[in-house]
């Protein structure tokens, strides 16, 4: 597996991560939020952003988690690498599940995905996350279109 350092995000990691929510490969699945989104964000104290490091310190990728305290079920909100097919999701994924449940209590973790993001709903599953539910209505994604979310979890025990 690819080798990645973990760490949380700092107000100067905003620039990458508007990068990486800019780019085209990204549009159908990923929100772009403002330098304003991302700040409150970083400051709230149930949510945490964190940043994944290469070998050599650069970021290549972040996840965002919301609901993130003591007695709450934390949820997985994006999580974007800055080059796909690369395997630096499944290292960065595998590390974010790692710190959630050595950070918690947390029995789980929980996320939502797009129905027609089939290489996402992979990687959650290779990493022991089950579908819960499918949402009856389709809800705006990105790009403005209607899709379906496929809303996943994976316990704190999962392989």
């Amino acid at each position: 597996m690819v080798g990645l350092a973990l760490r949380a995000a700092e107000p100067a990691d905003i620039a990458f991560i508007r990068a990486l929510e800019q780019r085209d490969e990204y549009a159908a699945f990923i929100y772009r939020w403002s330098q304003a989104e991302h700040e409150a964000t970083l400051a709230a104290p149930d949510k945490r952003t964190l940043i994944g490091d290469d070998e050599a310190g650069a970021p290549v990728g972040f996840a965002i988690l919301r609901n993130f305290g003591d007695e709450t079920v934390p949820y997985l909100v994006r999580i974007a690498v800055a080059r796909p097919g690369e395997g630096l999701g499944r290292a960065l994924l595998s590390q974010v599940c790692d710190w959630v449940f050595a950070q918690s209590a947390a029995p789980r973790l929980e996320l939502d995905v797009f129905e027609d993001n089939l290489r996402a709903q992979a990687l959650y599953r290779r990493l022991g996350f089950i579908v819960e539910r499918v949402s009856e209505e389709p809800v705006g994604r990105p790009s403005g279109q209607p899709a379906r979310l496929i809303y996943m979890s994976r316990a704190r025990d999962a392989a």
